[in-house]
């Protein structure tokens, strides 16, 4: 059995003396370093064919050196003693030609840092190539017995975070993800199903298969629903892109500061439904946990949505500071203009087995997910976007017919005030901001355009 190929520096002493080397190395007021790596595996596949094989490990330092209060940035992946040395150099010589950085809050003092443990696993980290084609070929083989054909893809990622300044931080995480996603083609019809993990081995890909050709197997496609608004029932995928977008435009700091995020004039008020709780909690070993940010500040759990209410933003050093705060640790790699944002949503699971969710659905529609999704007005949480991979047709709690993608138009905060149930399973998936674990939600109505 051959292994991936060539890993990170997965050990403690190799991080810290890199980051020391560029330390001492970098000539300024004061220095903070972060190394930051990746070893990525990833198998493509369309139409039942596996199409492509990628391998990627890469290692990047990053240097930000400060004169006074103003900054300078390089980043090298020469890691040899010349280009630690340069890169050190340009960065300081960056920072002495730099204007002064409003609202610079310093460097992160040292903090306790949770430990946080089982998030890098050994057998994520080496994937055989022939178990990775394997596993594929076992979820194709599930579709192509229906007569369908598997698109998606299967990655297992190994990362490597390490910060280290002048002022005495020095923090370091190893952590591993894998992450699957299928669609299931008959004729007209399609379904998908997807699955993110710290530990490759709790992915069951046959299960990924049968849950993409079930949605597949519902019905061809008929007319898209009748324009309107409709009972609809979002399974996880539909709810995790709208927590996505929800977070990315509402619950950073910047975005509360500039007074386009709800949270910038919501009160104490109810906004959402009191049956919905969202925190964003990167301290769960069962999520990809990172137990620091990229300042080297630690992670705090921040209730993002709590029984319905308000809660707060997140914040990196700078929003911190102008808000009269402290930082949350959810500073993003520098330089980063668009400041901190919430990259582990959690909501909270409720009650009802996928039997009850359809029942309390009754008559209407369940949405796999969306795409192709349009901000339109980020205050009021209004956005457009379209179904896709499965609209399918529910009477008397049973699923009885397809329809084709429909576009929808609505804020998603309304979209969260009727919620009427909440499923008790929730999947762990990834997202463009990190992951987002959630379950299915009944709601009392989406506004569909035909």
């Amino acid at each position: 059995m051959t292994t991936s190929g060539p890993s990170l520096p997965w050990d403690e002493a190799t991080l810290a003396a890199i980051t020391a080397e560029a330390l001492a190395l970098c000539h300024a007021d004061e220095a903070e370093i972060i190394l930051m790596g990746t070893d990525h595996h990833l198998a493509r596949f369309s139409q039942g064919v596996i199409r492509q094989h990628t391998s990627e490990t890469s290692l990047e330092l990053r240097v930000r050196a400060i004169r006074g209060n103003s900054v300078g940035i390089a980043t090298t992946t020469d890691l040899t003693r010349f280009g630690i040395e340069r890169v050190t150099h340009r960065a300081a010589a960056m920072a002495a030609i730099q204007p002064p950085a409003p609202g610079y809050p310093g460097l992160a003092t040292p903090a306790a840092v949770a430990c946080i443990p089982e998030t890098c696993h050994a057998a994520t980290l080496h994937v055989a190539p022939d178990d990775r084609e394997n596993a594929v070929n076992k979820l194709m083989a599930v579709i192509a017995e229906e007569g369908g054909e598997a698109s998606g893809h299967h990655a297992t990622e190994g990362r490597v975070l390490a910060v280290r300044n002048s002022r005495g931080v020095w923090a370091h995480h190893l952590g591993t993800r894998a992450e699957w996603s299928a669609v299931a083609s008959i004729d007209e019809a399609s379904g998908y199903a997807a699955r993110l993990s710290p530990d490759h081995r709790t992915i069951r890909p046959d299960d990924l298969g049968i849950e993409a050709l079930t949605r597949a197997l519902a019905g061809q496609p008929v007319a898209p629903p009748a324009a309107g608004r409709h009972r609809v029932m979002l399974e996880p995928y539909a709810v995790a892109d709208l927590l996505t977008l929800l977070a990315y435009i509402s619950f950073g700091a910047t975005a509360v500061a500039q007074g386009t995020s709800f949270l910038a004039s919501s009160g104490r008020e109810r906004v959402v439904s009191p049956a919905v709780t969202l925190r964003d909690n990167g301290l769960d070993p069962a999520m990809p946990a990172m137990p620091f940010d990229h300042e080297g500040v630690p992670r705090q759990i921040v209730d993002l949505l709590r029984e319905g209410l308000p809660g707060t933003c997140v914040h990196d050093a700078r929003s911190a500071r102008q808000a009269g705060l402290v930082s949350t640790g959810h500073a993003l790699p520098p330089p980063n203009p668009y400041g901190p944002f919430p990259v582990h949503l959690d909501m909270q699971a409720g009650t009802h087995d996928r039997e009850a969710m359809l029942s309390a659905l009754g008559d209407g529609l369940l949405i796999t997910r969306f795409h192709y999704m349009s901000v339109l007005d980020p205050r009021a949480t209004r956005i457009t976007g379209l179904t896709r991979d499965g609209v399918l047709q529910v009477r008397d709690g049973r699923i009885v017919g397809a329809h084709r993608n429909a576009r929808f138009t609505q804020g998603i905060l309304d979209m969260l005030m009727g919620v009427v149930a909440i499923g008790r399973e929730t999947f762990l998936q990834g997202s463009f901001l990190g992951c987002v674990r959630c379950p299915a939600l009944v709601i009392e109505g989406l506004d569909l355009e035909g």
